[in-house]
């Protein structure tokens, strides 16, 4: 299963739901749906917000509120048979290859998921079915950071490439769409 993390307030970007903003012609969320579809997993949106309800795709809110994505990741894994993806749903670039390397990716390790500039990049992660009970276990507890996360579990670094590591900006604010 495939989550897009779309549940953010998107404050930097003036309220907008940044899945939904337009790159060469569709959306972001679009586009994951794109990249996803050669590997036949079901795609769902992680994050209650009302505008994406018109994309017809199952929607999971946060296992708890206000908890950030650690919230969304519990949910994510809860409602999956297997090993999850965590996708952010502001990065526009990723493309099929970087997706092919981290679903291909032969370590056995709980989280797979590539490190810049010394951090996890935690919404371009692929997490063990495992790794449940830790996150749950985390979330009761409000440690919420997946930087933390990731490394408690001893996550493996994807290695990639520099122009690949540019892929994984994301929209954060209309500053970075300009750029």
């Amino acid at each position: 299963m495939a989550g897009i993390f779309v549940g953010g307030k998107g404050l930097r970007m003036n309220g907008q739901a940044k899945g939904l903003l337009r790159v060469n012609g569709i959306s972001i969320v679009e586009h994951w749906c794109t990249l996803l579809r050669p590997f036949a997993v079901d795609v769902v949106l992680v994050g209650v917000r009302p505008e994406y309800a018109s994309l017809g795709l199952r929607i999971l809110p946060d296992r708890v509120a206000n908890c950030g994505p650690m919230g969304g990741l519990a949910a994510l894994l809860e409602a999956a048979q297997g090993a999850v993806l965590a996708l952010g749903g502001d990065m526009p670039y990723v493309t099929g290859a970087m997706l092919e390397a981290l679903i291909q990716e032969p370590s056995d390790a709980l989280v797979v998921a590539p490190k810049r500039d010394g951090q996890w990049e935690p919404l371009f992660s692929r997490v063990r079915a495992n790794a449940k009970d830790f996150v749950v276990d985390c979330l009761k507890r409000r440690e919420l950071s997946l930087q933390k996360l990731f490394d408690s579990l001893h996550a493996h670094p994807l290695n990639l490439n520099h122009d690949e590591e540019i892929c994984l900006h994301d929209w954060d604010s209309p500053e970075d769409i300009q750029q």
